[in-house]
């Protein structure tokens, strides 16, 4: 039986958005919504003494003992066992108590525009026992991941896998995340107002997020293919993304280098190579100015969980 690396059927099956919503939307927008599983395990997280760093993903805590504390925009979040804690995107100071165990479900949820699925909610708790879905579906996707994966709670989908476990894991984080946009929503972190994205908008996303990294400089033909010249692109895209076509295409080099960066099988070099860098410095200066940190901080603290 073929066993593929679990990233690679992630990026080649992408999971659609499956929740419940209020909110209406063409069926290409849900389609197009990038919701990743990135790990999951349940155990003591790899927190000594206060930690803190930008985090691109979203993270869902159950707290099983201890307590652990999130310092996010000024204000600090308090949840201890019998408390879900749901720290929003960003900046976060994290310290715990030495005996911390929790339940832990790391995901991407990003709309087509980029931004967070939900917008960029402050740092959520609610009590578990008003959660029961969000506990039971979480459970079982733990567990089946553990037992598929025994011993690699920290680099789980760096294992190699077979389709059918691939398939198995997505249906579960599929029910979970269904779960978990419930609580959200009833906390009042749902999708922001919906807006009316140009036709053209939409065809330039759909064109740079489709393209492979190497061809990148084939959006330059974007603007003649719609019928618009470059500058009127750009104001209508700013207008409704808020970034340029060249700032998207940027974007999109960035979270290839970063998904690349969490693959432990390739140097640091290797990945400045792939994405057609010529020298090992100058993807170091380009990533630290889009990402705020450093291509080998950004690898060390991903790797570590």
């Amino acid at each position: 039986m073929t066993r593929i690396p679990f990233a690679v059927l992630l990026k080649k099956l992408s999971i659609t958005g499956m929740a419940k919503v209020t909110v209406r939307r063409p069926l290409d927008f849900w389609s197009s919504l990038q919701i990743e599983l990135l790990t999951c395990y349940e155990g003591s997280p790899q927190i000594r003494g206060p930690a803190q760093g930008k985090s691109e993903y979203l993270s869902a805590w159950l707290i099983r003992s201890g307590w652990i504390d999130v310092e996010a925009g000024g204000t600090t979040t308090r949840a201890a066992a019998g408390w879900w804690m749901f720290p929003g995107p960003g900046h976060r100071v994290l310290a715990a108590s030495n005996n911390l165990a929790l339940l832990s479900i790391a995901f991407y949820a990003h709309t087509p525009m980029r931004e967070p699925f939900l917008g960029n909610y402050s740092t959520l708790k609610v009590r578990a026992g008003s959660a029961a879905d969000l506990e039971k579906h979480a459970v079982r996707l733990v567990r089946f991941v553990e037992k598929q994966f025994p011993g690699t709670a920290w680099n789980t989908f760096k294992e190699l896998a077979t389709f059918e476990q691939f398939a198995s894991i997505r249906t579960r984080f599929t029910k979970w995340f269904e779960a978990w946009c419930e609580v959200m929503r009833k906390q009042g972190a749902w999708m922001p107002a919906d807006q009316h994205i140009d036709p053209r908008v939409r065809a330039s996303l759909d064109g740079v997020w489709k393209c492979p990294v190497g061809r990148l400089d084939h959006i330059n033909q974007l603007p003649a293919k719609l019928g618009v010249s470059r500058d009127s692109l750009d104001r209508l895209m700013l207008r409704d993304t808020g970034r340029t076509l060249r700032q998207t295409s940027q974007l999109r080099l960035v979270e290839e280098a970063r998904s690349l960066l969490r693959r432990n099988d390739m140097l640091v070099k290797q990945v400045a190579f792939s994405l057609g860098f010529k020298t090992l410095a100058h993807f170091s200066r380009w990533f630290k100015a889009h990402a705020g940190e450093s291509p080998r901080i950004f690898r060390k603290r991903s790797l570590n969980g």
